[in-house]
């Protein structure tokens, strides 16, 4: 995302398959945090899946990180606790498959 000539952060986003798109490493600059540049973000990377499902894992610490996915309509589907903290698995279902969809 690039705000006034200035990347303000980034996203990956990657096709894993027909079915599945990953929405990854998500990245805001510590000087443009708490603007709603993640959100704005992760709407655009949203945006660009041609995919049924989109899918992300979010570290639960910092827990507002697994908020803003939530508020975007990712649901949390598992919850995995590592040595570094718990990880969420979140979900959404993007857009229903068709036949006569070219992006299936």
């Amino acid at each position: 995302l690039v705000v006034d000539g200035v990347q303000v952060g980034a996203v990956g986003v990657k096709r894993l398959s027909w079915f599945a798109t990953e929405i990854k490493h998500l990245v805001v600059g510590p000087e443009f945090r708490r603007r709603g540049h993640g959100r704005t973000i992760l709407r655009l990377a949203l945006e660009k899946v041609r995919t049924p499902v989109a899918f992300a894992t979010v570290r639960a610490d910092p827990g507002y990180w697994l908020l803003a996915n939530q508020r975007e309509g990712l649901e949390r589907v598992h919850c995995l606790e590592t040595p570094r903290g718990a990880v969420h698995l979140l979900w959404k279902a993007v857009r229903p498959r068709s036949r006569t969809d070219p992006a299936a």
